[in-house]
């Protein structure tokens, strides 16, 4: 949880450097006073404008109803009382549109990961990312990427251009047909395959043949993977 803030900040001018004339606005959501206080600080000192500190979700959304100037970017603690991280997500992707998410945790399971993207998040970092990390995770998602920290990529077995907004040009979803474009939507809700066989009406061998043909089509080779590529594409559908 940023336990080495303060060597960060000490380390991180020498390789984080940041156009100030450019500075990104961001906004802190995170209920612990202590980490919220200490991150605004640690980012300042890598060149970030911190407009607000949120303790929790509602405190958020309230700010951004009434807040003259908006932030680029929020740094969304995902577990946090009242409201939590992804519902405030999809909030913010409702109502404020032009701002980007990036969410945080200590620990986050693979299914609240893709839920905050379903939601509308463009990153994930976990509280113990460094300096470099959390720039790198910034600044990518101001280009328009993606960004999910390292570690849950090489799990997800993602390739590294996977997240880049050119890698659709490479592996077109004109590849798939009709029902592995279906399949594909599937993939990024809490249903296993023998539901999602269910749902599609056909049976599990069926759906055993749409997986192993949309992966080989996408070069993607996890249930985690085509479930991001879903999310990125807007493919994905929500459980009914």
């Amino acid at each position: 949880m940023f336990l080495t803030i303060e060597i960060a900040i000490v380390r991180c001018r020498f390789y984080v450097p940041l156009n100030r004339s450019l500075m990104v606005k961001l906004v802190l959501a995170e209920d612990h006073e202590l980490l919220r206080n200490s991150l605004a600080l640690y980012l300042e000192n890598i060149g970030f404008q911190i407009l607000y500190k949120a303790c929790n979700g509602q405190d958020l959304q309230e700010y951004l109803s009434t807040a003259k100037l908006l932030p680029d970017i929020i740094l969304m603690d995902i577990e946090m009382p009242v409201i939590n991280g992804i519902v405030t997500t999809a909030h913010v992707s409702m109502y404020h549109p032009s701002i980007k998410v990036i969410g945080f945790s200590s620990y986050c399971s693979d299914l609240h990961i893709i839920n905050l993207l379903k939601n509308g998040a463009k990153g994930y970092i976990a509280k113990g990312a460094s300096a470099k990390e959390i720039s790198i995770a910034i600044n990518a998602v101001m280009n328009n990427e993606i960004f999910i920290a390292a570690d849950i990529l090489e799990k997800w077995k993602i390739p590294a251009d996977y997240l880049k907004p050119d890698y659709a040009k490479k592996y077109k979803t004109t590849l798939l047909n009709t029902k592995e474009y279906e399949f594909l939507s599937y993939c990024a809700t809490e249903w296993g395959y023998k539901e999602i066989a269910e749902k599609m009406r056909v049976e599990y061998r069926t759906i055993d043949a749409y997986r192993a043909s949309v992966s080989t089509k996408l070069d993607i080779h996890t249930r985690q993977g085509l479930a991001v590529y879903a999310v990125k594409h807007g493919l994905h559908i929500y459980n009914k």
